[in-house]
């Protein structure tokens, strides 16, 4: 007779079943001989799996580590290598996403791989597969290195700078990172024009992510001037960048992006940037001016996990604040004194700094409602440059040029060309214009001999935090920051040592580190399955008392101070 098992029995059984079936389903899809904990455990951290297998946490941390590390990533199916691939998620907003891959024939899952995130132009169309083909300016590199190549899709549904438009390119870096062995030391972000905007935004925010960022022909200015998006120039001094600029550039001249380019070195950025002669907004001419150059670029820049010295400014912390081994966790709305003048954020024009006119318009192409458009006259204007000549004259997005001083404009192309034959810089030139649906409708526009100074302000209400570390002591302080955590990693920390951690000069805390396995996963699917360096406990700094977590009392870490 079978034995009778009691309602307790028959729940854990079934638990037990229902665990057996996902680490089954895991192993089948990956192809992978894991051990059940293991593969648990790296669906985990990979974001896979929404739950950790029943009896992680008493295990030791440097015991699943060591799993980790080793884990057996699977040979890709046939036929997949030397071909491109694409994967379609559902974003936050209820859209879907698409971005291609590359998986080069050279790629073996035994050694880390490189990734390249490369960003396409023109971000605001309707045309889903617009990233197709983004591979191929990479392939010879991908060969030549191992190297995965991924170019996401972006729609009016996830503009490159919005949150669904991180989101959808966050999620390609971590569903490649589940199935490929990535070097997540060696993850580029490379963008074109609104993919280079898209550069200089993400690296600004995800710094902690990328090895080095990649902008050619685009212009940090559009995300203050045309969307509002505040800009931490600041933050650039934590990767290093590569920006190339074409001299007979229309939507973002070389000679207007000088000022730019000067306030990132004065951040302390590893900066190289270049003005090419002779090229316009043309993305093929200019990768393949700079190609001799960026591949060797590329070869000396690997990430830096765990730098001594992270400065980092966020406006929300929720999304934004977690920069290498630091986390904001929440502003402070008292008022501070300043922690240290702010650099200047606007750049002198120089002689010589504009050799042609500039109009100040962003993005000007033939679309009309996200859709191509040819049939209707003039260019459809997306973005004005905050201050510019177009901006003081009352252009708006959505207007259309149709005349540029008396001459029948078409295409961006023609509109260039008009600018540069019919007007000198110091002009002032007549424009006509469609404006909801009224045609002939003149402004007069003043070309200025160099750009406007057009700011780029480091919000203020924004938090900033300093921590530098040296051996077992860390080194902080911090502007508008209510509270923040400081992320302990073996790595550079003496877990058998007490970690003492200053706040403005005064000792704030003084223990050892207690290592928690749950912590460093939990730190590790944060980081979209990075397992390179693991962070095994934290340590929180309250600030400032009412930015303490709702039910909870702190003493401050101390007053701001000059």
């Amino acid at each position: 007779m079978s034995p009778i098992l009691t309602p307790r029995e028959i729940l854990r059984s079934l638990e037990f079943i229902c665990w057996r079936v996902r680490v089954l389903m895991f192993a089948v899809l990956t192809l992978s001989p894991l051990t059940a904990a293991h593969a648990g455990v790296f669906e985990y951290v990979t974001g896979e799996a929404g739950l950790l297998p029943p009896g992680t946490d008493d295990r030791p941390w440097n015991e699943v580590l060591e799993e980790l590390r080793n884990h057996a990533y699977p040979d890709p199916p046939e036929g997949t290598k030397g071909v491109e691939r694409s994967h379609t998620h559902t974003l936050s907003n209820g859209h879907e996403a698409t971005f291609f891959y590359y998986v080069p024939k050279s790629y073996t899952p035994g050694t880390a791989t490189p990734l390249m995130i490369t960003l396409h132009g023109a971000a605001m169309l309707e045309e889903p597969e617009r990233g197709r083909g983004g591979y191929k300016r990479w392939q010879e590199w991908a060969e030549q290195t191992g190297a995965i190549v991924a170019a996401p899709s972006c729609t009016i549904y996830n503009v490159w700078w919005t949150p669904e438009g991180e989101e959808h390119i966050l999620e390609t870096l971590r569903y490649l990172g589940a199935r490929y062995h990535l070097d997540r030391n060696r993850v580029y972000l490379s963008g074109f024009s609104d993919g280079a905007t898209a550069t200089y935004n993400l690296g600004t925010r995800f710094a902690g992510l990328w090895a080095g960022c990649i902008a050619w022909n685009g212009s940090i200015r559009v995300l203050p001037s045309a969307d509002h998006l505040p800009v931490f120039t600041q933050n650039a001094a934590m990767v290093p960048w590569r920006a190339v600029h074409g001299e007979k550039d229309q939507l973002y001249p070389g000679a207007e992006q000088k000022w730019p380019m000067k306030r990132l070195e004065r951040t302390g950025a590893d900066l190289t940037w270049d003005v090419f002669d002779g090229i316009g907004h043309e993305g093929q001419k200019t990768f393949a001016r700079d190609k001799d150059f960026i591949y060797p670029w590329i070869g000396g820049h690997t990430r830096n996990p765990l730098p001594e010295k992270v400065d980092w400014t966020v406006l929300e912390p929720g999304r934004y604040g977690r920069a290498f081994w630091v986390r904001v966790t929440a502003l402070s709305t008292r008022e501070h004194d300043p922690w240290e003048k702010q650099p200047d954020l606007t750049w002198p024009a120089e002689p010589g700094d504009t050799e042609h006119p500039i109009l100040g318009i962003s993005g000007a192409d033939q679309y009309e409602d996200f859709v191509r458009d040819t049939t209707k006259p003039g260019v459809l204007l997306r973005r004005i440059l905050t201050g510019s000549g177009a901006d003081e004259a009352g252009l708006l997005p959505g207007d259309r040029i149709t005349h540029l001083a008396g001459r029948e404009v078409r295409t961006t192309e023609q509109l260039g060309k008009l600018l540069q034959e019919l007007v000198t810089p110091g002009d002032t030139v007549e424009v006509t214009i469609i404006r909801n649906g009224e045609p002939n409708f003149p402004l007069n526009l003043d070309v200025p001999y160099r750009p406007q100074t057009f700011d780029l302000p480091d919000h203020t209400q924004a938090g900033r935090l300093e921590a530098r570390r040296e051996g077992n002591t860390i080194h902080t302080r911090s502007r508008k920051v209510g509270r923040f955590e400081l992320l302990i990693s073996p790595d550079v920390f003496d877990l058998s040592q007490e970690i003492v951690v200053n706040f403005k000069g005064a000792e704030k805390f003084r223990a050892k580190a207690e290592p928690s396995t749950r912590v460093m996963l939990e730190e590790m699917r944060d980081r979209l399955g990075d397992t390179t360096t693991p962070y095994v406990a934290r340590i929180p700094i309250l600030v400032d008392p009412a930015a303490a977590p709702e039910g909870e009392q702190g003493t401050p870490a101390g007053k701001d101070q000059p």
